[in-house]
């Protein structure tokens, strides 16, 4: 008996931790996702960043092997004088097609027009460079670094399954595991107490 109770202890412990570690991964992605969604929101013609600092997340491959799709990258911010040849920077979309696109691709030439910049720009994996040059006003910012795949479960995240799997259902698996540990802890208490109460009473007397 006590082997099997020591057991579903072991595995207890083991679902607590599990649940834990899955929450302490999910739980900076989940607040960053909302923090970006709200920004989005009051400020929709400009890309959320924190002090200077933005993430994104990439959905194509024009800068495969460097970057693919799904990877979640992080620019900074520099004035347009700063920015150099090579350089791989996020812009949105000269073109204005659609004003919340925002293309990354390299920088491959510079010019200057009337005190303003324009970047020559061209994904990696393209065969040809951008048609439209980029003016420095469209500029987001310079990339630094990526963290691959990780931009896949965001978007995921924003998606109603993404909330429902990665939000509601570890929400109310925690809730739920609280509750059967309560009612478990007060009916072990109980049965202790009961047993407590008909265990004989015994008195030791001294013969003098």
């Amino acid at each position: 008996m006590k082997t099997e109770e020591k057991k579903k202890g072991t595995a207890r412990k083991i679902l607590a931790v599990v649940g834990v570690v899955v929450c302490a991964l999910l739980l900076p992605i989940l607040i960053l996702n909302i923090i970006f969604l709200v920004l989005s929101f009051t400020d929709p013609e400009n890309v959320p960043s924190f002090f200077g600092v933005t993430p994104m997340v990439v959905v194509t491959d024009s800068m495969d092997p460097v970057i693919r799709g799904g990877d979640m990258i992080v620019d900074v911010k520099r004035a347009p004088e700063e920015v150099r040849v090579g350089d791989i920077i996020s812009f949105f979309d000269p073109s204005r097609a659609k004003k919340d696109i925002v293309i990354t691709h390299r920088v491959v030439g510079i010019s200057e027009e009337n005190g303003t910049y324009y970047f020559e720009t061209k994904g990696d994996a393209n065969n040809a460079a951008d048609v439209i040059p980029v003016p420095a006003r469209l500029l987001v910012g310079v990339y630094r670094m990526k963290i691959p795949v990780i931009g896949g479960m965001v978007l995921f995240m924003r998606t109603p399954l993404g909330v429902l799997l990665t939000v509601i259902v570890p929400v109310l698996a925690v809730i739920a595991y609280d509750l059967i540990r309560r009612r478990k802890y007060e009916k072990e208490r109980g049965n202790a107490l009961e047993s407590a109460e008909k265990a004989p009473v015994t008195n030791a007397a001294a013969n003098g």
